[in-house]
């Protein structure tokens, strides 16, 4: 069982929370009222776990080292804030329900996966399994809740490039929402997986390429953040009273 330890802290986790909050709300006294309507107090517990913890992470957490300029560690910061992030947007969801593949094998082992034959069988159903259970399944799921506005502005600003003309010019290739989750989720997998650093998310566009696919993005931290925030409201049924995106 979780820890109701913020919502037995309220006053001070609430005080967190609304450094985090205060520009959406005309005043204190409007994010207060509207958080407690939050309908129990498991999710005001968890809720104020997840704000409190950006606050530490990301909104005050600020990667530095006496022997380099903060300049120079930019990006270093960078990458962990993003990091940060997309493990905040995972932790949104209730994670009971997540089983491993062999664990869904087993599941399901009456309504005809046996016998896996081939590579390819266990392939289609690995494929079947990571749509019911994937590590990108949470991600996807903030992403596509987002309000139409913020979903156009990731859609304009995360683009695929497509380099399979005839010309050898890149085209930009329109994406899904579903799918522009998932390459930032890919792009959290390289630096956890492979350790390359983060550099999309810069004040200046950047051409990048992941998963062999070449991207463009003019997406910047300070957005990511407003994304988070705005989606994170959302999910818990606050209505802000006014909006940065």
């Amino acid at each position: 069982m979780s820890s109701m330890r913020f919502i037995e802290n309220e006053e001070k986790f609430l005080e967190y929370s609304l450094s985090v909050f205060q520009e959406y709300f005309k005043d204190r006294a409007s994010f207060i009222e509207k958080y407690h309507r939050i309908e129990s107090p498991e999710k005001k517990n968890w809720f104020l776990r997840l704000a409190s913890y950006y606050l530490f992470f990301v909104v005050d957490g600020n990667y530095s080292s006496p022997k380099y300029d903060v300049e120079d560690l930019a990006f270093v910061d960078q990458t962990y804030k993003f990091i940060a992030i997309i493990a905040l947007i995972e932790s949104i969801y209730d994670k009971n329900d997540y089983i491993d593949f062999y664990q869904w094998i087993m599941r399901n082992r009456k309504s005809g996966v046996f016998p896996i034959n081939d590579e390819k069988d266990a392939s289609k159903l690995y494929a079947t399994y990571k749509e019911e259970h994937g590590n990108t399944l949470n991600i996807v799921r903030f992403f596509q809740s987002l309000d139409d506005s913020i979903k156009l502005f990731i859609q304009r600003s995360l683009i695929v490039l497509d380099d399979s003309g005839k010309t050898g010019e890149l085209a930009e290739k329109e994406e899904s929402i579903e799918a522009l989750a998932k390459l930032l989720y890919q792009i959290r997998s390289d630096y956890i997986h492979r350790a390359e650093l983060i550099l999309e998310f810069d004040p200046a566009p950047v051409l990048s390429v992941r998963g062999k696919k070449p991207i463009s993005c003019s997406i910047e931290l300070e957005h990511l953040c407003i994304i988070f925030e705005s989606g994170l409201l959302q999910h818990f049924g606050i209505d802000p009273d006014k909006r940065k995106m």
